[in-house]
């Protein structure tokens, strides 16, 4: 059965993919599959180089939450620390949107850690 096999050798290379098993009882984390972004850049909550639609998508969750405070800052969107999730904060992800500091790391956004 072909179809069967090309399945299973698509799946054997996904299952493979840097190393790392992701099948059933994988217990890795994103950061596993994402290189590690050496860069603070406002904005950036999946800590992937860039602001872009997943980094709202994340903001969006917290919209409006209060009582942020330490150490996750409702998961990073209160970017000014005044402990709650405001326009103030949707500004600056909307300032740095779609700056990618692995594409351009010399943009003053993109700070060295």
């Amino acid at each position: 059965v072909a179809g069967d096999q090309s399945e299973k050798q698509f799946t054997t290379s996904f299952d493979n993919l840097y190393g790392h098993p992701f099948g059933e009882g994988w217990g890795g984390t994103m950061a596993d599959i994402y290189p590690i972004c050496m860069f603070v850049l406002a904005g950036d909550l999946n800590n992937d180089c860039k602001v872009d639609l997943y980094d709202f998508a994340l903001f969006a969750t917290e919209w409006l939450a209060e009582e942020c405070n330490e150490p996750e800052w409702c998961g990073g969107a209160d970017f000014d620390l005044s402990g709650d999730v405001t326009l103030i904060d949707f500004a600056k992800l909307a300032q740095n949107w779609l700056i990618d500091c692995q594409a351009n790391p010399s943009n003053p956004a993109c700070v060295p850690k």
